[in-house]
């Protein structure tokens, strides 16, 4: 499991990760990544990749938000996000959409009055009923 830590003084550097986990810096690989937005912003976030889940769940467990330098830490699991997913939240795909539909000239979001000229639906129970019908 990979372990997100953020909010890193700009000072710190590997050995400081593994400091600041020395309990848990047994079982991790730390690394530093820096990044850089399209508007020129610099990100600078820490990596621990751990052997065990059980381990990194202690480890968020126990770190969240203790300080390192001055600063509170965020130590929370790292879920990697594709270039254009950048930006959208963790399981948005699951949540409904209550805002307005983007596609609305989609044959299938037809106008209000197209949807109530349609006939009326009949409601057929059973298999005998249905045959009868047809």
């Amino acid at each position: 499991m990979e372990v997100f830590i953020g909010n890193l003084p700009e000072s710190a550097t590997v050995d400081d990760l593994v400091d600041f986990f020395k309990a848990f810096a047994r079982d991790a690989e730390f690394r530093i990544v820096r990044k850089q937005g399209e508007d020129g912003t610099r990100y600078r976030f820490g990596l621990a990749h751990f052997r065990s889940d059980r381990k990194a769940e202690k480890a968020i467990h126990k770190l969240h938000m203790h300080k390192m330098h001055g600063k509170p830490i965020v130590v929370r699991e790292y879920h990697h996000r594709a270039y254009q997913n950048e930006r959208r939240a963790v399981g948005w795909r699951n949540r409904p959409w209550d805002g307005p539909e983007r596609r609305k000239g989609d044959r299938r979001h037809g106008s209000v009055e197209l949807r109530q000229r349609e006939e009326p639906e009949v409601v057929v129970e059973g298999y005998r009923a249905l045959a009868r019908k047809l």
